[in-house]
C-alpha cells in the first residue's frame, strides 16, 4: 500500500504545539511555546511529536492497523513516521535507542503483535537505530485507557513499567538519549509514566514520537 501526494497532503496534520506535549495550542506559537499544562508541571520527557491530530481518517486506519491485523496502513504510517523523524533529527544527534510503549504479555499474546513495535521497526531499517523491547517491561495489565478521563488515565497507569537498567545498559554504558514510540498520545499519561520510569533509570534525553495527538 502507498499513498499518492494529493491524499498524504489532505491527512489531518498536526500543526505545531506545546513544545513539550506537542499539543496544539489555542494561539499560534513559536517553537518555544509552551502550554498552560505543563508550564505548570512539564512532562517528564523532552519533547512530544506527532504526525497527525487524531480524527477522521487517520482515527480509523489507526484502529484498523491496531486491532484488526490490517498492517498495509501501519507501513505506510510508519514510512510517514521516519520521514518526520528524519528531518528533526537532521541537524541534531540521532537517539541511541527507539524503545516502543511496551504491551502487558497478556494483551499481547490476544493481540499477536505490538503496533508501536512495528512503528519503531520502520524507523529502525531507515536510520539505523536498535529497537530495544526487553528493557521496558509492562508489569500490570491494567484495563485499556480508553474511556477514562485525564486523571483516571494518570491513575490507571501509575507504576505500569518497570524498566531493568542492565539490559538498558547492554552491558557498557546507558544511552545518552531515546524516542519512545507510540501509536497515539491521549493525554500523555501512558509515555509520560514510561519516561519517569527511564529518568529514574539514568536516561538524560527522551523524546516521544506517535502518529497521532489527541488535542
Amino acid at each position: 500500500m502507498s499513498i499518492c501526494r494529493s491524499c498524504e497532503e489532505q491527512l489531518p496534520w498536526q500543526a505545531p504545539g506545546c513544545r513539550y506535549c506537542g499539543i496544539m495550542l489555542t494561539r499560534a506559537g513559536d517553537s518555544t511555546s509552551v502550554c498552560s499544562k505543563c508550564q505548570q508541571v512539564p512532562p517528564a520527557f523532552d519533547s512530544c511529536h506527532a504526525l497527525f491530530e487524531y480524527c477522521s481518517p487517520v482515527q480509523e486506519l489507526i484502529s484498523n492497523f491496531k486491532y484488526h491485523h490490517q498492517f498495509a496502513p501501519g507501513r505506510v504510517f510508519g514510512q510517514l513516521l521516519t520521514q518526520a523523524f528524519k528531518r528533526h533529527y537532521q541537524d541534531i544527534l540521532l537517539p541511541d535507542l527507539l524503545i516502543p510503549v511496551p504491551l502487558h504479555k497478556r494483551r499481547l499474546q490476544r493481540r499477536g503483535y505490538n503496533q508501536s513495535v512495528l512503528l519503531a521497526r520502520e524507523i529502525s531499517k531507515c536510520c539505523r537505530i536498535p529497537v530495544d523491547t526487553n528493557s521496558c517491561m509492562r508489569q500490570s495489565s491494567t484495563p485499556a485507557q480508553r474511556g477514562l478521563n485525564a486523571s483516571e488515565r494518570v491513575r490507571n497507569i501509575f507504576n505500569a513499567f518497570v524498566v531493568n537498567s542492565d539490559i538498558l545498559e547492554g552491558g557498557k554504558t546507558l544511552p545518552e538519549r531515546v524516542a519512545i514510540i507510540d501509536d497515539v498520545v491521549t493525554t500523555t499519561a501512558t509515555v509520560n509514566e514510561l519516561a519517569l520510569m527511564l529518568r529514574h533509570a539514568g536516561i538524560a534525553g527522551i523524546d516521544v514520537w506517535a502518529l497521532a495527538r489527541v488535542n
